[in-house]
């Protein structure tokens, strides 16, 4: 059966902002180069399609990038996901996440919603916590459980953030797949 991911860069809509959702696009490339069909990724902008797509068939993985302009959509989002589907994993990343560490702990304990926050480039570490999730059969708490530190990967464990060790970066830009 093969492991359902979305992968969201939410924009509000009726504004003149027509960027394409290339940074989640690129994670999810990706993960698809090294999942290969066991995986089944669905890209979304538009919150009102994305809200459809969780009425009807709610992801494993639901991903979801973090720039200053939705963090909030994002959040808002997440928050219902989990309310609704607790055992659905999310994932955040993006720029608009704090660099010090104190400031990471805070963000985390303040967003229960998230359930783990990639720090950095995405495409690596996101294989990384794929492949961690998948180990624990998506168990989100095995993984606290055990404080597993995944590579470039951050969430909240016993009231503590735990962060695995920054991966370098991707030396060989060719190594990335076209969105």
């Amino acid at each position: 059966m093969k492991t359902t991911i979305s992968f969201s860069e939410l924009s509000h809509t009726g504004h003149s902002c027509n960027a394409v959702p290339y940074g989640v696009a690129l994670v999810a490339a990706y993960a698809l180069k090294h999942f290969g069909d066991t995986i089944e990724a669905r890209l979304f902008k538009d919150p009102t399609v994305f809200g459809e797509y969780l009425e009807k068939t709610p992801p494993r993985i639901a991903c979801f990038s973090s720039y200053i302009w939705n963090t909030n959509l994002s959040l808002a989002y997440a928050k219902q996901l989990k309310q609704q589907h607790p055992d659905t994993v999310t994932v955040f990343g993006g720029p608009n996440y704090p660099i010090v560490e104190a400031e990471q702990e805070a963000f985390l304990l303040a967003h229960p919603e998230i359930d783990f926050y990639v720090f950095r480039d995405g495409e690596e570490a996101f294989v990384k916590l794929l492949e961690a999730l998948q180990d624990a059969d998506c168990r989100i708490d095995a993984i606290k459980k055990d404080q597993l530190k995944i590579p470039s990967c951050h969430y909240i464990a016993d009231g503590k953030m735990v962060a695995g060790d920054l991966m370098p970066l991707i030396a060989d830009l060719n190594d990335l797949p076209s969105p």
